[in-house]
């Protein structure tokens, strides 16, 4: 049930071009030719990841198969499939053409794709930010906008009014991982001049960045994590989010998780005016609308879609449902395995199921699924495979509420607190840690006692999400899946001078006695002089590896900023630091 204070109603949402051009081929593995037998893809795992309306077709971008399947939009079947031939990100519609824009992972730069013919081809257009992960396009004026999860930046990248030539690149910096991005046009009572809104990857932070200059306007910390969808309210005076969040006062006991009270999934709009006055809280007179319901949860919500109606759609990825809101009915609908895009088109709505390489097509009228579409046969999954499915999969938990995911975002943390029987004991909150490289860093859990990575697996399924014990075969899976998490990229370089300085300070001030190298972490637990409020004292100190992808620190996410550890905390130096020793000593963690 919605409660609400504001509108419950909505609206969809490189200098040189030619000369730069780098011209990779993109063959059609298969081609439609008029009378002949009709197209049957091959065989492979595809993970579709995004969607873009083009006349008359659909085409998705499939993120493990680097492939782009063409969908018929009058027979709503797959007409073609051509090779991306790089890393395909992402795609987003070039405004007033056929053709698309994409995000190559590989080479982290922007490409043209043009879709005439029976072969694909795509060209350069400007270098981005590495490891970029979303874009979207900005009409008015032109600009294309990418965020680079890794490198905390944005790209924006300025066109001519046509779309023909890319002008110039921004690159802005953020002090967190950029995901989900929304446009934001300038308005009277908003914002005075072209603006995007940018989402945390991973905790609740929102940045509202003015794209002409590529400067920061604010950056607001909102009490929730896992942002995975973004609209504009059809007054354009709000965001529309969904999002988690867990309250860590609670004991996270089977009580609190069947009542919807320690995980809560959401759809929430939250005023423009307030999140740019940093003076007033942006959670005052927002509105929130609960996904699920007691003994029917909803984990994970996704994308949002809005139609120009005023009809919503939110994925509720965790549990494979949609839930439809429309004039005269309210309900979820079932469609594929983890549903991870969506978009409205005339009366359907196409969803890209991640996990079974599918489309599922809903009436909006009815709010029904009215086909399903296969976008091609699946090779045999890998024990690696299956265990990603469980890892991602709300059904795990008891009545859907939560996956491994909501806490562990892609494997990493949303750096959230909550009060489980992890430390074997209700009474202090602690931080999700990262599983990113954590097959390495046994043992397990914040005071050590889980000697291996399968007891500690099964451990948080039965006392955190309180759902039922794997089966040994399941459980192997997911735990195959999580030790093929390698750490997040680093920040830095090693061989810096200024790192190796830093380098020399940490081993200086005894930092190796507990976080010891290679892996910046040890088997043992140690008195860190900071007490938790069950009394404990001692801890099992996680690796410091990826310490700049970091939420927060801490057991007890005391700290949103790895400097204060140091300058504030001071965590256990053995003599004070000069400010040149701390600048020096924050570059060699970052680079960790």
């Amino acid at each position: 049930m919605r409660s609400t204070i504001g509108t419950a109603s909505f609206r969809r949402q490189s200098k040189g071009f030619f000369a730069t051009l780098c011209l990779l081929t993109l063959v059609s593995l298969t081609a439609p030719i008029a009378g002949a037998e009709p197209f049957e893809p091959r065989a492979a795992i595809r993970s579709p990841a995004a969607l873009v309306a083009l006349p008359g077709r659909v085409v998705v971008a499939n993120r493990r198969s680097n492939s782009l399947s063409v969908i018929d939009g009058e027979s709503n079947r797959v007409i073609a499939e051509h090779q991306f031939g790089a890393k395909l990100v992402s795609i987003a519609r070039r405004p007033g053409s056929p053709n698309l824009f994409a995000l190559d992972g590989d080479r982290h730069s922007l490409c043209l794709v043009s879709l005439e013919g029976k072969n694909l081809a795509t060209r350069k257009i400007t270098a981005v930010a590495k490891h970029p992960s979303h874009l979207i396009v900005a009409e008015a004026p032109p600009r294309v906008i990418v965020s680079s999860k890794w490198s905390r930046q944005v790209t924006i990248v300025h066109f001519d009014d046509k779309f023909a030539r890319a002008i110039r690149t921004t690159h802005v910096s953020l002090n967190f991982s950029p995901g989900e991005l929304l446009a934001l046009p300038p308005s009277e009572t908003t914002v005075s001049v072209p603006s995007v809104v940018v989402a945390s990857a991973f905790g609740g932070r929102l940045a509202i960045i003015e794209t002409d200059k590529g400067v920061v306007r604010t950056t607001r910390k909102l009490p929730l994590h896992n942002i995975r969808g973004l609209a504009l309210s059809s007054d354009k005076s709000e965001v529309v989010l969904t999002h988690q969040s867990v309250d860590a006062k609670l004991w996270g006991d089977r009580d609190a998780v069947h009542w919807g009270l320690l995980m809560a999934n959401s759809l929430r709009g939250v005023k423009i005016s307030r999140l740019l006055d940093e003076s007033l809280d942006p959670m005052k007179e927002s509105w929130l609308d609960a996904q699920g319901l007691v003994g029917n949860g909803a984990g994970d919500p996704g994308a949002v879609a809005i139609d120009s109606d005023g009809r919503i759609a939110v994925l509720l990825s965790g549990i494979n449902e949609v839930m439809i809101e429309g004039r005269s009915y309210r309900h979820r609908v079932r469609v594929g395995h983890r549903p991870a895009s969506l978009i409205s088109v005339a009366e359907e709505l196409f969803v890209a199921n991640q996990f079974d390489d599918s489309v599922s097509v809903i009436d909006w009228k009815t709010g029904t699924v009215s086909s399903t579409i296969s976008l091609g046969p699946q090779t045999k999954l890998t024990a690696r495979d299956r265990g990603e499915r469980l890892f991602f999969d709300a059904r795990l938990s008891h009545d859907g509420w939560m996956s491994c995911h909501s806490c562990h975002t892609d494997g990493h943390s949303a750096g959230v607190l909550a009060d489980t029987l992890g430390d074997n004991a209700y009474g202090a909150a602690k931080r999700a840690p990262s599983l990113l490289g954590v097959s390495e860093t046994g043992p397990w859990g914040w005071n050590g006692q889980a000697d291996s990575l399968p007891a500690q697996v099964q451990k948080s399924i039965r006392t955190t999400m309180h759902g039922s014990a794997l089966r040994p075969e399941r459980l192997n899976e997911l735990v195959v899946y999580l030790r093929s998490l390698k750490p997040p990229p680093k920040m830095k370089k090693a061989a810096n001078t200024i790192v190796q300085k830093g380098r020399e300070i940490f081993l200086k001030q005894g930092c190796a006695e507990c976080h010891a190298g290679p892996l910046y972490t040890s088997d043992g637990t140690f008195d860190v002089q900071l007490v938790d409020k069950a009394g404990n004292r001692k801890f099992n100190p996680p690796s410091l590896r990826g310490f700049a992808h970091r939420v927060s620190f801490f057991h007890d996410g005391r700290f949103d900023r790895g400097a204060d550890v140091v300058e504030v905390a001071k965590h256990k130096l053995q003599s004070e630091l000069t400010a040149e020793e701390v600048a020096a000593l924050l570059a060699f963690l970052d680079s960790l």
